[in-house]
């Protein structure tokens, strides 16, 4: 039997040829096949620059190098305020040396340093400590540990600023003759200053350095931050941390200036500084030198406020610092004794 296919009359049917070894097979599917030139080399070229794998590399690389821009700000921010501490540090310790030095020459009376004539030798020459014969206060533990408890309670009595209960207290804890030297600011107003055409002294003064910072600042808050005994038990030094918040109000009544020239036209920096020193509460740092009497009560307080500090902390700019403190109106310039 025939197993070909029926071919029609007349004609037979060939197998087909497999092509000679020699000759290429066209190839159907290759781009250059189906695109012109151009179009093949355009699109070859695109491929190899914007492949997939390049686009991801590059957003790896953009990504990695923010990452590394903002570790080395964060580094950068975390090392200035390592230093600032630091500085402030320095400051506070130089300050306290310098009360110390103070002490010991408003104390020594002149002491005439023999000079050695030639021939003789300088292995010893007499100190001032050594000239100058003196009776030293004998202070026992508990009478330190009474002068430190009677300072905190005092600090602790006035954290929240003046009331009536804490003003009754004072009698207990301060002398009526105390001696107050502050720079918090006493040419602000006259209306504490001044009773009957008298001026206020001793305990009455403190009384009202308290009754104005709490007119005219919200937030009064005191806390203590260090107690150091400079000479046990009747003089210390009181390391303190004010916290104040301004308002209009009160900048209208302690920098007029700031809200006249806000009010005026072109006054957009103006504008800017006052929104700063209204928008959180002012961190001061304070110290008060202290003596205390055989009692234990304050007979001397001399007070120093570190606003230069603190406005520079809020504004960040020590010209605006300069241009808030420097009032046209020397009247109301409050800010005095910056460190």
């Amino acid at each position: 039997m025939n197993n070909h296919p029926t071919s029609p009359p007349g004609k037979m049917t060939l197998p087909p040829r497999a092509p000679h070894p020699s000759v290429p097979v066209p190839r159907t599917d290759h781009p250059s096949r189906r695109h012109s030139g151009a179009a093949s080399s355009t699109s070859t070229k695109g491929m190899s620059t914007y492949s997939p794998s390049s686009r991801e590399s590059i957003r790896h690389r953009r990504k990695m190098n923010k990452r590394r821009l903002r570790a080395e700000q964060a580094a950068r921010t975390q090392r200035l305020s390592s230093e600032v501490a630091a500085l402030q540090g320095d400051i506070r310790h130089l300050q306290m040396h310098l009360l110390s030095v103070e002490k010991q020459t408003s104390s020594a009376p002149a002491v005439a340093v023999p000079i050695a004539r030639f021939g003789e030798t300088f292995n010893h020459l007499p100190t001032v400590a050594e000239s100058i014969s003196f009776t030293p206060l004998v202070a026992t533990v508990q009478d330190e540990a009474t002068a430190e408890a009677q300072l905190r309670h005092f600090v602790h009595r006035f954290q929240h600023g003046w009331t009536p209960e804490a003003s009754a207290d004072l009698d207990h804890i301060v002398d009526g003759n105390v001696e107050v030297v502050d720079h918090l600011g006493a040419s602000v107003t006259t209306s504490y200053e001044q009773v009957a055409g008298e001026p206020i002294t001793g305990v009455r003064r403190l009384e009202a350095t308290w009754r104005r910072f709490c007119d005219t600042f919200h937030g009064f808050h005191m806390g203590l931050q260090q107690l150091v005994s400079l000479e046990p038990p009747r003089e210390w030094l009181l390391l303190i941390t004010l916290t104040l918040q301004l308002t209009n109000e009160t900048l209208a009544l302690h920098y007029p200036h700031v809200v006249q020239t806000a009010k005026s036209t072109g006054g957009a920096k103006a504008i800017e500084i006052a929104a700063k020193l209204t928008a959180s509460p002012l961190r001061l740092d304070v110290q008060c030198h202290v003596w205390l009497d055989g009692h234990f009560k304050i007979v001397k307080v001399h007070t120093v406020v570190g606003w230069a500090a603190a406005l520079l902390a809020c504004l960040g700019d020590p010209d605006d610092v300069v241009w808030v403190l420097t009032s046209p109106c020397p009247v109301y310039n409050f800010p005095q004794g910056e460190f």
